[in-house]
Parts: C-alpha cells; structure tokens; sequence
C-alpha cells in the first residue's frame, strides 16, 4: 500500500495485490512436475531392483540351494553349474562345486580301499580254513578240496580241479 497525502491533510491509501494462488501457481506447477518425475524415477528403480535382484541373487541362491537338496539326498554328482564370479553367491557357488569334487573323490577312493579290504578278507577265510584243515591232521584230500575252493572263488571259475603227487 502506498500513502497518498492531498491538500486538505487527507490521507488516501491506496492497496494493489496479486492473489497468492496466482503469484505461486507456476511454482506450484514446476513442484508437481517434479514430484511427478521422483515418483515414476522412484518406481523404475524398483522395478530394476527386483527384477535385477532376482537374476543376480535369487536365482543363483535358489541354483545353489537345489545342489546343496540333492547333495544331501545323497547326489554326489549335484553341482551348481555357477561359474566363479565377482558376487558372493558366484563364489559361494563354486567352492560348493570343488567341495562336491572332493568329496566324490573321497567316496570314489573310500570305496575302492573297501573293496579291496573285502577281497583281502575272503582270501584270510579261505587261508584260515586251509590253516584249520592242516592242523586238525585232515586228508591231504580235504586241504585240497578247501584251496580249489579259494582258487574257484577267486579266480570265479565254475570249476577247477587239483593233482595231488604222493613222492
């Protein structure tokens, strides 16, 4: 408002304005269009963040989670087929599949000593019994009936047959 004075020693006032909608309404608009422009950038961002989260870390945990099931069934062949990578889970990935490696290998291993301790077994029976037959006093007959047996057995022959010489 301005004073306006006049001859008389009146005072005239005099008030111009502009509406507060119409002095903030292009800066209202400028706001809206920005909050408008957070929000969607706010939503692509999620959308890329679940879609991206669900490639890069769902999905091989769940790859990895699967190997570990059928490694627990008993699957020594379960391996994650990750390959090593910058990310934990790619790591993770592969020293579960180097783990499965040696552990196959050990059960490869473990097997392969059992069998042979089994073979090493029925040869000390069939020894033990030839044992038992010569210090009973039995038949040369009977000893050598018991060492074609071994001899069948080891050599899986349905037959075999033994010469004794009397010198």
């Amino acid at each position: 408002y301005i004073p306006v004075a006049n001859a008389s020693g009146a005072s005239l006032f005099v008030a111009v304005g502009t509406p507060a909608s119409v002095a903030t309404a292009r800066a209202q608009q400028i706001l809206l269009s920005n909050v408008a422009s957070l929000g969607l950038a706010a939503v692509l961002a999620f959308v890329a963040i679940w879609f991206g989260g669900a490639r890069l870390v769902l999905q091989p945990l769940m790859t990895l989670l699967e190997a570990t099931r059928r490694l627990r069934a008993g699957d020594l062949s379960a391996r994650t087929g990750l390959e090593d990578g910058p990310s934990e889970v790619q790591h993770l990935a592969s020293v579960f599949d180097d783990m499965v490696v040696s552990l196959q290998q050990r059960e490869t291993a473990l097997m392969t000593a059992s069998e042979a301790v089994e073979q090493q077994n029925q040869r000390l029976k069939v020894l033990h019994s030839i044992d038992r037959a010569i210090i009973r006093g039995q038949f040369p007959g009977d000893i050598a009936k018991v060492a074609v047996e071994f001899v069948q057995q080891q050599v899986l022959a349905h037959q075999a047959s033994l010469t004794l010489f009397d010198f």
